[in-house]
């Protein structure tokens, strides 16, 4: 690897992206058949170590270090600096004894049957009880069914979280947190002073909700089986006007009013029993799957446009480069939470045949299904701070309590934490959904300023396609947000949104 120029080293850059984004890409198709068809490939482990191999090359990291004080040129070196942030990332992530518990803890995980009355049922039967029975015994009952396998995975869900922090301890980081959170152009600080200050200054609002809710259902005391029940099921709203069936033709609906052709795109919505609402999979430049896991529902629908979101993020991205392709987490949530808030829109709502007070209706109903999707979201990031700065706490207790706080409820330690999928596959994500609202709401201020919602007007579409999406992070997300609002990353436009 000894270059005499900036174009010998461009050329072997190029070519050594296109092999990792081809080995990724089998990666992700053998994950996508995992999840569609429950079946394994025995090439996973092999692939894993050739791309673990790639991102743990010595030479190679050496190589990024002597040659990014040199370069001016700046696209080349944009791309060493995003290499080189993602070869950090991967010394954790490509750990042989780390790929091999995360392997093991996935293979347990997907498809689980949860115990929960005398039967088993999966993962949606779970949530789905915990969101929409009015049996409180039956909420109850799936809220502790995540013990079963809480307890099966914790020992080594936490040795995979102290493995994680001893190999960011290398590279300086205090926690694996810290490290994941730098990556995105964020500190760990920082981010839990916006995530408390939202809980704060959203509280009155809040606790306003979900205490008349809990009024309106005769109940003295909210447990935390009660509060997404509360906070979705007393808007008098059906769910009936928002069937899962209807969620493709609506997404497809709103996508040909803005010109786009998801077909043409290569987005393809699949349904599937995954861990997870909606999964945005890349298997291909041009190959994007959306699984989708949806009941009937409001909440539902939005949370197809959000994956719709991730989907246009990947495919309508311009950089040629991996290195340029791949952008901050946080940043991604955020694109696709722009998208998320299609549903939101008065005359969206509308054009789904709901007359006028159905609307109203909506509209205040969507507040409860926001709130629990950003407090509950909230919970979860602060506990998982609190868990990779000390994994000697009682994990279990330390998510009860966390959750009193933030979801204002009865502190629960029941065994749960480790039947959480995100902190296993996707560590230090939480905040991301937060935050990306509140840089979706500074965004959506913008454009509503600039040229009017973006659920039907075309050059607000157009613009975030053309500023946001195809720069790629040839541009750090921070500076294209201040750049096009005018103004640096703030709470004020979320918390505005929610208060109002």
């Amino acid at each position: 690897m000894n270059f005499t120029d900036s174009k010998q080293l461009q050329a072997f850059l190029d070519q050594r992206e296109r092999k990792l984004e081809d080995v990724s890409n089998e990666i992700s198709k053998i994950s996508y058949r995992r999840f569609v068809e429950k079946t394994s490939d025995p090439r996973l482990p092999g692939l894993e170590q050739q791309r673990a191999e790639m991102m743990l090359d010595p030479a190679f990291a050496n190589l990024v270090e002597e040659w990014l004080p040199r370069v001016e040129e700046p696209v080349l070196r944009r791309r060493l600096e995003n290499i080189r942030a993602q070869l950090q990332l991967a010394r954790v992530a490509s750990q042989p004894k780390i790929l091999e518990l995360a392997r093991e803890l996935n293979d347990l995980m997907v498809g689980y049957q949860y115990p929960l009355g005398g039967e088993r049922v999966d993962i949606t039967g779970v949530r789905q009880t915990v969101r929409a029975n009015p049996d409180r015994e039956q909420r109850k009952l799936a809220w502790h069914s995540y013990g079963e396998l809480s307890e099966k995975m914790a020992p080594k869900l936490m040795e995979l979280i102290e493995l994680r922090n001893a190999e960011a301890a290398k590279l300086g980081y205090d926690t694996y947190a810290d490290l994941i959170l730098e990556r995105s152009e964020l500190s760990l600080v920082e981010s839990e002073g916006m995530l408390e200050t939202l809980v704060t200054a959203t509280n009155p609002v809040y606790l306003g909700v979900l205490e008349a809710g809990a009024a309106k259902l005769g109940l003295d005391k909210i447990e935390p089986w009660d509060v997404q029940f509360i906070l979705e099921s007393t808007s008098g709203v059906p769910d009936s006007l928002f069937p899962r069936d209807g969620i493709l033709p609506a997404v497809r609906a709103w996508a040909d009013s803005m010109g786009l052709d998801i077909d043409k795109l290569g987005i393809h919505m699949i349904t599937a029993d995954i861990p997870y609402n909606g999964l945005c999979m890349a298997l291909g430049r041009n190959d994007i799957r959306i699984l989708g896991n949806p009941a009937d529902g409001y909440g539902y629908y939005k949370t197809s446009f959000h994956e719709l979101g991730h989907a246009l993020h990947g495919t309508m991205n311009k950089q040629e480069h991996l290195s340029l392709r791949r952008e901050a987490s946080v940043f991604n949530e955020a694109i696709a939470e722009v998208f998320g808030y299609v549903p939101g829109n008065e005359r969206w709502l509308k054009e789904r045949g709901l007359d006028h007070n159905q609307v109203q209706l909506a509209l205040e109903a969507a507040r409860g299904p926001q709130f629990h999707y950003l407090r509950q979201r909230t919970a979860y990031a602060l506990f998982e701070y609190k868990l990779y700065r000390n994994t000697a706490i009682n994990p279990d207790a330390v998510l009860g309590e966390t959750e009193a706080w933030v979801l204002g409820c009865s502190a629960n330690a029941s065994p749960r934490w480790a039947a959480n999928a995100w902190f296993l596959n996707f560590p230090v994500y939480w905040q991301n959904y937060v935050l990306a609202d509140v840089i979706a709401s500074q965004i959506h201020h913008d454009l509503e300023a600039r040229f009017g919602p973006l659920h039907h007007t075309r050059e607000a579409v157009d613009f975030v396609l053309e500023q946001y999406i195809a720069p790629g992070a040839l541009k750090p997300w921070r500076q294209k947000l201040e750049e096009n609002t005018g103004k640096p990353l703030a709470v004020d436009a979320l918390v505005a949104d929610i208060n109002g």
